[in-house]
């Protein structure tokens, strides 16, 4: 033992003593003042606030690429620039999709022309031939939407037949059940009056009165329960009667093709063949053309298609030649901003929905935007070492000096008017009471 324990001890045991004492006293007064003052545990506390970092995101880029041969001619924007709808963000030459387009529709004139001189060609030959022919297939069109009509029909029936969904059969049933349940009750009353005729407390024709209600009721049952059962026979029958006559229809349809396939119209043929020919034409150049119409395309020019939008990336340059596809450039929406924050873990407990916030730029700490809690991650990341839960803040007041990645400070929780004291002492101003 090192010198000076020995002479120590009681100096510590005494103290021991009286802080035990101590803590005793202080328990007994907090259990005094609990109960002198219980409505101060009942009180409501204000949500706690939480500060956190964060950041500025955009939640909605538009990427401007183009699916079709171009040169860039020029670039009129850079990285990080500020557009507005209709600004010029670069020049292209389009000569060579242009061509394409041209060509596409001049083929369609050749094979309208096509089409035209086979038609008349036909009118001329083989008519007889070819009314035969367009009657059959005429009545093959006719007897294939019939026969899907029918066909959906008859699953629709069969599908409320089967599930007990049909509203007549409902009806039924219901009136059934209604009629079971006032049998029920007429011969709960003949029981009770029965009981009480035994007992001399009611006369023997009250009880035979209960006995003919209860025959009344049970009839109308048996007489609902059978017109139940033959409904559901008729429309049992109903279905195999459709059923047949789809059937039926459908072997009319077959010799039908039968006879179609018998006959042979080279004319009739060709027309068909050119007409669908010339309908893949039409495709082609309706699908070229409507590659020019983009919102970001004005003639020649890319335009800006947003209100308002920072450019985030340039991806070509002047010179720049794209034999299929190519991406021009990328805008950020800056209609789409947010706040992301990174709250702790150990403080995400005390951030709920539509929590107010303030939210302080770093880039200028004396301006104050207010915000409100969309959503709370249900996963958290490692920030630097720390773990913490992203929350999306919706932005109410952005004045646009609000960027994209800029970091911000944000008070989860703190009110406009907490907000506003906050900012005033800030300043040195004294807050309005």
């Amino acid at each position: 033992m090192k010198p000076g324990r020995r002479a120590r001890a009681p100096v510590l045991l005494c103290a021991v003593c009286l802080l035990a004492v101590s803590l005793t006293g202080c328990g007994k007064s907090a259990e005094k003042k609990a109960v002198a003052d219980p409505a101060a545990e009942e009180s409501p506390q204000k949500p706690a606030k939480v500060e956190a970092f964060g950041t500025i995101i955009a939640t909605r880029n538009r990427a401007i690429g183009l699916d079709f041969p171009a040169a860039v001619a020029d670039v009129r924007v850079i990285q990080g620039q500020l557009v507005k709808r209709g600004d010029l963000l670069a020049e292209l030459d389009l000569s060579v999709f242009r061509s394409q387009v041209e060509a596409a529709r001049q083929a369609v004139t050749i094979g309208e022309l096509k089409l035209r001189q086979l038609e008349r060609d036909y009118e001329q030959e083989g008519a007889a031939a070819a009314r035969d022919y367009r009657t059959l297939t005429n009545s093959i069109d006719a007897a294939e939407a019939e026969i899907d009509e029918l066909a959906a029909d008859l699953g629709r029936r069969d599908r409320l037949y089967q599930s007990r969904k049909d509203p007549e059969i409902r009806r039924r049933e219901n009136e059934l059940s209604a009629a079971k349940d006032e049998l029920a009750k007429a011969s709960e009353e003949l029981d009770r009056r029965k009981m009480l005729s035994d007992a001399g407390a009611v006369p023997q024709q009250e009880a035979s009165d209960a006995v003919a209600a209860v025959e009344s009721k049970s009839a109308t049952v048996r007489t609902l329960q059978l017109a139940l059962e033959s409904f559901l026979a008729d429309r049992g029958r109903e279905l195999s009667e459709r059923r047949l006559e789809l059937a039926q229809k459908r072997a009319e349809l077959a010799n039908l093709e039968i006879k179609l396939a018998g006959i042979t119209n080279p004319a009739v043929t060709a027309i068909e063949t050119q007409r669908e020919t010339l309908k893949g034409l039409q495709v082609q150049r309706d699908t070229l053309a409507s590659r020019l119409e983009r919102s970001f395309l004005d003639g020649d020019r890319v335009v800006c298609d947003l209100d308002e939008a920072v450019v985030s990336e340039v991806s070509c340059a002047k010179g720049d030649v794209f034999i299929e596809s190519g991406k021009v450039l990328t805008l950020t929406d800056l209609s789409s901003l947010i706040a992301i924050a990174n709250v702790p873990e150990e403080f995400i407990k005390d951030v709920r929905t539509d929590a107010p916030v303030t939210i302080k730029p770093v880039a200028d700490p004396k301006r104050r935007y207010r915000g409100t809690v969309v959503s709370v991650s249900s996963m958290a990341k490692d920030n630097n070492g720390e773990t913490v839960v992203p929350v999306r803040i919706a932005l109410t007041d952005n004045d646009g000096f609000l960027k994209p990645n800029f970091n911000i400070d944000v008070v989860i929780g703190e009110s406009e008017e907490e907000a506003a004291a906050s900012n005033a002492d800030a300043k040195g101003v004294p807050s309005k009471p």
